[in-house]
C-alpha cells in the first residue's frame, strides 16, 4: 500500500501518485490524507497523461482502492483522480500507434482488461472539480472510477459539505469504449459495468458551461447513480 501524509499536497505538469496492478497481482490500496490536495494540467508532451491521483489495473489482476481526506480538494484544467480498468493492449495499439506512438505508454498488457477497478472514497469538507485543459480541450477534469475493458469499475463514494462542479468538469462512474474523448470506438472495450456513484453533500454548485467535448451532465452514471444530497443548487448552467 501508499500511504502519503502531508499539509500541502499539489501535483501540476502530469506528476501524480499511482498505485497498478500488473499481470493477474493485485494493487496495493493507495491513501492520502492532507489539508489541501491541488491538482492542475496535463503532460505537455503527452497530454492524454493528467496531473492527479490514481489507482490502475494494468492487467488481469484487482485494481487497489483509493482513500483522500483532505479539508480542501481542488482539481483544474484537466487534473483527474480515478481508478482504472485498461483493455487489451493490442486492440489499442492498432488504432493509435500510427497516429500517437506515445500512447502505447499508456496501454495495458495483452489480456488486459478482465481485471476488476479499484473503489475510490473520497472526504473533503470543501471540493471542487472545474473544467479542461486547453492544450487538450477534450481532457476535462475528473473525479471517477471507470472501466474500459471487461472488468467492472469500482464505486465512488464523496462525502462533502460544498461540492462544486463547474466549466465542465465531471464526477461519474462509467464503462468506456475509447482512451480518448473524440476517439472511435474500440473492439470489445466497455464491457464492464460502471460502479455505484454515492454523492453525499450539503451543498452540491454546479456552474459555467458545457466543457468543449458536449459534457452536459457533470454528476451522474450511466449504470446506476443513487446520488444523496440535502441542498442542490445548480447556479448558472449555461452553455
Amino acid at each position: 500500500d501508499i500511504h502519503v501524509t502531508t499539509p500541502l499536497l499539489h501535483l501540476e505538469d502530469h506528476h501524480s501518485i499511482n498505485s497498478w496492478s500488473w499481470l493477474s497481482g493485485a494493487s496495493g490500496d493507495l491513501w492520502v490524507n492532507a489539508n489541501s490536495v491541488m491538482s492542475a494540467g496535463l503532460s505537455p508532451f503527452i497530454p492524454q497523461l493528467p496531473s492527479g491521483i490514481a489507482t490502475l489495473a494494468l492487467g488481469t489482476g484487482q485494481g487497489g482502492d483509493l482513500y483522500l481526506k483532505a479539508q480542501d480538494l481542488t482539481l483544474r484544467d484537466g487534473a483527474k483522480i480515478f481508478a482504472l480498468v485498461l483493455v487489451d493492449r493490442d486492440l489499442f495499439v492498432q488504432l493509435y500507434a500510427s497516429t500517437n506512438p506515445a500512447l502505447t505508454a499508456l496501454i495495458g498488457l495483452p489480456d488486459a482488461g478482465n481485471g476488476q477497478g479499484g473503489n475510490v472514497m473520497i472526504q473533503a469538507d470543501r471540493l471542487s472539480v472545474d473544467g479542461f485543459n486547453d492544450l487538450a480541450p477534450s481532457s476535462i477534469s475528473l473525479l471517477s472510477t471507470l472501466t474500459f475493458g471487461s472488468g467492472n469499475a469500482g464505486n465512488l463514494d464523496i462525502t462533502s459539505r460544498e461540492l462544486n462542479l463547474s466549466n465542465g468538469g465531471v464526477v461519474a462512474s462509467s464503462s468506456l469504449f475509447s482512451i480518448s474523448d473524440f476517439g472511435p470506438p474500440v473492439a470489445n472495450s466497455g464491457l464492464g459495468n460502471g460502479g455505484n456513484l454515492t454523492v453525499k453533500a450539503e451543498q452540491i454548485t454546479v456552474t459555467g458551461g458545457k466543457s468543449r467535448d458536449g459534457v452536459a451532465h457533470p454528476l451522474g452514471n450511466p449504470n446506476r447513480s443513487p446520488g444523496q444530497c440535502w441542498g442542490y443548487h445548480p447556479g448558472d448552467r449555461g452553455g
